[in-house]
């Protein structure tokens, strides 16, 4: 597991007002009070302020607070705008979006799984317990199980520049993850093999190519879509499948005991858990307070 942690580069007029916001009397007593580890009610904060203030309450402003922080929005629309806000704050490395998942299904079968959890879950899985991570999720995002840490890490299959591989053993374990074979990749979850050139479009991350000689990989490089032409030389990528059956876990799972919670209009949250269940999930305000009890 990764423990080396995220630069934060900020520009020089946006550290400038943060470090301004961070001067401010309310702010000193908030971060005193979060430090103390109290549970806070604070009011009146417009929604542009939401990522000024939450990147001054974990120090991004100097040096950023270890460990990650979850803010809690009541809708997916609210995240959006909250991601949008704090990647123009030069904050982009140290963000994890977790959307809602829209198509997922209500029976208990193998699922797609979407690229954009998952990949919030592998960032959260690598990263060590101190990375100043921000994690923005709307309420219904955090009641959908999804996979364990250990289903991510045994389904995780990473390939290596100069290690022994197999092109069929590879092939078939493209198809066994849920890989289309196309005449060319387009789309996420596609592979092509051209003799030892095999084009891989993973769930998470970019279009790869990877050459063997022999039984070895001989380069991995990434694929300019639009040309279909490998640019720019990797060491390593993984592969992670495109579907999963449920394994009970939620994204609190992937987060430190104690990680600071910001939970955003708590009766619009509880509005939407009571939504939630009317349409038919499983999920209630009850529910939502208890996946925060080790928070």
């Amino acid at each position: 597991m990764s423990t080396t942690a995220t630069k934060t580069s900020l520009s020089a007029p946006i550290k400038q007002l943060l470090e301004l916001l961070a001067g401010r009397p309310e702010i000193k007593n908030l971060r005193a009070s979060v430090s103390e580890r109290e549970n806070l009610v604070v009011e009146g904060v417009i929604r542009p302020a939401r990522g000024p203030i939450w990147s001054c309450l974990r120090g991004f402003e100097a040096k950023p607070e270890p460990g990650p922080s979850l803010w809690v929005t009541p809708t997916s629309d609210g995240a959006e705008v909250l991601v949008e806000d704090l990647r123009a704050l030069g904050l982009d490395g140290n963000l994890v979006y977790f959307p809602f998942r829209e198509e997922r299904t209500q029976t208990e079968e193998a699922r797609p799984v979407d690229p954009m959890q998952l990949a919030a879950l592998e960032k959260l899985q690598q990263a060590g317990h101190d990375e100043p991570l921000l994690v923005v999720a709307p309420i219904r995002s955090l009641l959908q199980k999804t996979m364990s840490r250990a289903a991510l890490e045994q389904s995780r299959w990473v390939v290596k520049k100069g290690e022994p591989t197999d092109r069929d053993t590879m092939l078939e374990m493209l198809i066994s993850e849920g890989y289309h074979r196309e005449t060319m990749v387009e789309r996420r979850g596609e592979f092509s093999a051209r003799g030892d050139i095999i084009d891989i479009y993973p769930i998470t991350g970019d279009p790869v190519r990877v050459e063997l000689f022999g039984d070895e990989v001989e380069s991995i490089r990434h694929i300019n879509l639009d040309t279909q032409r490998s640019i720019r030389e990797i060491e390593e990528f993984s592969v992670s499948p495109i579907s999963h059956e449920d394994e009970g876990s939620y994204l609190v799972d992937f987060l430190p005991r104690g990680s600071l919670v910001c939970m955003e209009e708590p009766a619009q949250l509880r509005l939407q858990t009571l939504e939630w269940s009317h349409e038919g999930w499983h999920g209630e305000w009850g529910d939502f307070l208890a996946l925060l009890t080790p928070f």
